[in-house]
């Protein structure tokens, strides 16, 4: 069975918005969904192989679906089966050039730019990416890393057009700009999806070393891939022919997290089943530090919380960007100050303004959050502007004393499996409102 079907049924589900009311503890049991930010160029990867591969706990999100419908589109195979995802490009066709409705709809379509451009020898897409409004979004990185490794890149009207009659190993650096992270881990993961593939060796210096970089080396290694170094800062890549594979997803800990910090927000007991606590070691002390108490057990992680959480400081050098804004919505009411410094993301702090909505006293300046805790936030209309800052706003709405209304919930759909269920089912009142036609 193809993918259009199910991608239709899930979408006619979602909602924008949603009446929380606040004050219920949290307990019960979850299992978190296939880990997404690497997931997105693993289902790229598939592209470099002419021979089927089967991918087990892919996410059931909108990013996901995106990128399999554009492989199906190009007449690839895509084959459901419960959990597994088979997939087979053996007849793939890149369409020239690809659709830019679909591709500008997610960020992750990025990654079709090297690895068709690796497969094919050339490649023309649609240079303006989607995703959060979360800051700005160039792809000067990529263009350079593929430059370095024997392509020829322009521009074209709206899309960029990438040529090359043998792509080769390169010794290159995945530092730009300065940039901390924004940067570092597109570059990376566009070196290793084409350093896989061309002749000779690649070496990948100031390399992003995270857990989406060392899931997606597991993925190409199962593949055949020659990779070392990953989980440092650089990597060495001998290029090669792959083959077929099969291969199972780590569980989402970003997700995992944002559990974890509803339990901070709300009070109550949960059990987190189904990723690896090592993937967010610093994240975990982090909640430690604000009073969470936490017990690990192999892929679970079993936390409790009563009273009123510490303030704590924090950057997102050391803690993941993307669960900043859910960590900050239980901080607006920790006793104390807590600052936070981002570090990557420069619009990351929209939702500042609906958590002050709800009686937070949070106040930015650049990149600097400070957030004075109060003892209690109350119900009030909030919009979410991003997918992180709704997970957020959901989490400070079910701490929050009365009722409130978020809108923006359908950010949601890009980066959270069945987010609303899941919290209902752990205790939380809400009411979806507004389905999207």
């Amino acid at each position: 069975m193809g993918i259009t079907n199910d991608t239709e049924l899930q979408v006619s589900s979602l909602v924008d918005s949603a009446e929380v009311v606040g004050g219920n503890p949290i307990n019960g049991t979850v299992e978190v969904s296939g880990f997404k930010i690497a997931a997105i160029p693993i289902i790229a990867a598939t592209i470099l192989t002419e021979h089927p591969v089967e991918l087990i706990n892919l996410p059931v999100i909108k990013d996901v679906e995106v990128l399999l419908h554009l492989i199906e589109s190009m007449r690839g195979n895509v084959e459901k089966n419960g959990c597994v995802t088979r997939i087979c490009t053996a007849s793939l066709r890149p369409s020239s050039p690809l659709p830019a409705e679909i591709v500008t709809s997610v960020h992750g379509t990025l990654y079709l730019l090297p690895v068709l451009l690796a497969r094919f020898g050339e490649v023309r897409i649609n240079r303006t990416q989607g995703g959060c409004s979360i800051g700005e979004r160039p792809i000067h990185h990529i263009v350079a890393v593929m430059e370095k490794m024997g392509a020829r890149v322009r521009v074209d009207g709206d899309d960029i057009v990438a040529e090359a009659m043998h792509l080769r190993g390169a010794v290159l650096s995945a530092q730009f700009s300065g940039e901390w992270d924004k940067f570092r881990s597109g570059a990376t993961k566009t070196a290793l999806l084409i350093g896989v593939c061309a002749q000779g060796l690649s070496v990948i210096n100031d390399a992003y070393h995270r857990a989406s970089i060392i899931e997606l080396v597991a993925f190409l290694r199962c593949l055949g891939a020659d990779v070392t170094g990953e989980g440092t800062s650089r990597l060495i890549v001998r290029g090669g022919k792959l083959h077929g594979g099969r291969f199972r997803l780590e569980g989402d800990y970003l997700e995992a997290l944002t559990y974890l910090a509803l339990v901070a927000a709300s009070g109550g007991t949960i059990e987190v089943r189904g990723f690896n606590p090592e993937n967010c070691r610093a994240e975990l002390s982090l909640l430690s530090r604000m009073g969470l108490c936490l017990r690990e057990e192999k892929a679970t992680v079993f936390a409790s919380h009563t009273g009123r959480l510490r303030a704590a400081s924090f950057t997102t050098r050391d803690i993941d960007t993307d669960i900043q804004p859910v960590m900050a919505a239980a901080l607006a009411r920790a006793e104390g100050r807590s600052v936070i410094e981002e570090k990557v993301w420069e619009d990351r702090f929209r939702y500042c303004s609906q958590l002050n909505k709800m009686g937070a006293r949070a106040q930015f300046e650049g990149n600097r959050l400070v957030i004075d805790g109060v003892a209690d936030l109350n119900g009030a209309a909030v919009q979410a502007f991003d997918l992180r800052a709704a997970a957020a706003l959901l989490i400070a709405a079910s701490g929050a004393r009365g009722k409130s209304v978020i809108s923006g919930l359908s950010h949601l759909q890009r980066g959270y499996q069945s987010l609303l269920d899941r919290m209902r089912a752990l205790g939380v009142d809400i009411r979806t409102r507004h389905p999207i036609s």
